[in-house]
């Protein structure tokens, strides 16, 4: 047989052979190598491998636009027009970014992308700044008619005047920004935007449930109607994580934590405002809870939270037999403060002082013989970078007591000072550990190169609060 005829030219090669090279190039050399011929074009641009392209479109202007820039972001859009009108390409992703919405001829701009473009997009992601009323329902108007839109958000600067209702019935994944936004749709998994968002226009005394919604980031709680919003987590009671980047008024904290039963993930970023001792009880109902994350906790409102926050009621957590992640945050335990926490914890952090340090350590670290990684220091609410931070001391005796962790891999310390003798009191447990952190420390650091040199399958890092 000729040698000729045991050729094989690269054109004959399939498609997911061209896929799996043009992996391998930058999306640079990606855009060249579909100029060579028009079956390469086909299958960058054509085919399901135009997923790793996002069509973006930013019309960017000044706050004062001059004439020029006037004219040049009209040249712009018209290009963008005579592109979508006229492309053949099945893009996904579209990133559409317009920042002063009132120089642009919107309609026309979204009159080119729908349904020419939008028809094939599953990712969607508009931000749009200035006055949209009058383009606002051009886009809730197109979301129901996108069959293959499984992702969308939506970010502007004003507020939209009136309640608007996004329709979807292949949604999964949402984001906004806006109180005014009502949402209904059945296929969403993932959530992120203002708790109202999840409410209900009408005034159903049935709450319809999102039963596929797994997880849920509340950015903003309005506190404009309380009783209303009580009643949102009842839509949302299948979630499996939950993070709340906004206060909590104690009513809803308690309806959070009655109605998501199902929650293994639980974050607040910022204060619960809990007066009543009993509210905190109701976290035993979360028996399937992994990881709990405290900002903090107390009886203070958003501008009101202090620079110490002293935790002033018992805590038990002991009934959450699966939690594993325990971050308290810059929760203060009070020294005589009855503190339970479940055995199953592996990973621990806490804020502690000279006051409250023979208790965290007896009645907390002294129970939880699975801890694998701890994390211990001073925890401030708020960092002012200008005043610096008083770093205490760490107790001799809380040092040894951390020999005794015999599963302890990770430890952490943050805002404390070390003195000469402070190394020979871990000198037992690092022979365990893997990884001793400090953070934002008073060190000896000729001690610590030391160590270094002593156990050297021991991971040493000094760093800053902007390194964590």
């Amino acid at each position: 047989m000729s040698s000729l005829e045991c050729e094989t030219t690269i054109d004959s090669l399939p498609e997911e052979v061209f896929c799996m090279i043009f992996d391998l190039l930058d999306l640079v050399n990606v855009k060249s190598a579909s100029l060579v011929c028009r079956k390469w074009h086909n299958i960058v641009f054509l085919s399901p491998y135009i997923k790793r392209f996002v069509f973006n479109i930013v019309l960017h202007l000044s706050w004062k636009p001059t004439e020029e820039e006037l004219a040049i972001c009209k040249m712009r859009t018209k290009e963008v027009i005579d592109i979508a009108n006229h492309t053949q390409r099945c893009y996904r992703y579209l990133l559409l970014c317009v920042n002063r919405i009132k120089f642009v001829d919107f309609p026309s701009l979204w009159k080119s992308l729908h349904p020419n473009v939008t028809v094939n997009i599953y990712w969607l992601h508009l931000m749009l700044c200035g006055d949209i009323r009058d383009t606002f329902m051009l886009i809730v108007d197109a979301i129901p008619l996108l069959p293959k839109l499984r992702s969308f958000s939506f970010s502007k600067i004003h507020t939209i005047d009136q309640v608007t209702v996004l329709r979807s019935s292949s949604v999964q994944y949402l984001n906004v920004d806006d109180c005014n936004i009502r949402i209904d749709m059945p296929e969403l998994e993932s959530f992120a935007g203002p708790l109202s968002a999840l409410s209900q226009r009408d005034d159903n005394d049935q709450p319809v449930v999102l039963a596929k919604l797994k997880y849920v980031k509340i950015t903003h709680n309005p506190y404009d109607s309380v009783d209303q919003y009580n009643t949102i987590p009842f839509r949302f009671v299948n979630v499996e994580s939950l993070t709340v980047w906004d206060t909590l008024e104690e009513p809803l904290f308690i309806t959070i934590c009655n109605t998501c039963t199902k929650l293994n993930k639980l974050y607040f970023q910022f204060t619960p405002c809990i007066e009543d001792p009993a509210a905190m009880r109701h976290l035993s109902k979360l028996s399937n809870l992994r990881q709990l994350k405290f900002d903090s906790v107390g009886k203070f409102k958003n501008c009101l939270v202090p620079w110490s926050n002293i935790f002033s009621f018992d805590f038990d957590l002991s009934e959450l037999t699966q939690l594993e992640d325990l971050d308290l945050g810059s929760i203060l335990f009070g020294a005589h403060r009855s503190i339970r926490l479940p055995k199953s914890i592996t990973h621990l952090s806490v804020s502690i002082n000279y006051k409250n340090e023979q208790n965290i350590i007896q009645n907390v670290i002294g129970s939880l013989t699975q801890l694998q990684s701890l994390r211990l220091g001073n925890f401030p609410r708020h960092v002012d970078p200008w005043t610096p931070l008083q770093k205490a001391e760490v107790a001799q005796n809380t040092l040894k007591f951390l020999n005794h962790l015999k599963q302890l891999e990770e430890l952490v310390f943050v805002n404390v000072e070390f003195s000469e003798s402070a190394y020979l009191d871990l000198e037992d447990l690092m022979h365990r550990l893997r990884v001793l952190r400090f953070v934002n420390c008073i060190l000896v650091q000729n001690r610590l190169q030391e160590l270094e040199q002593i156990f050297p399958n021991l991971k040493i890092e000094v760093c800053t609060a902007q390194n964590l």
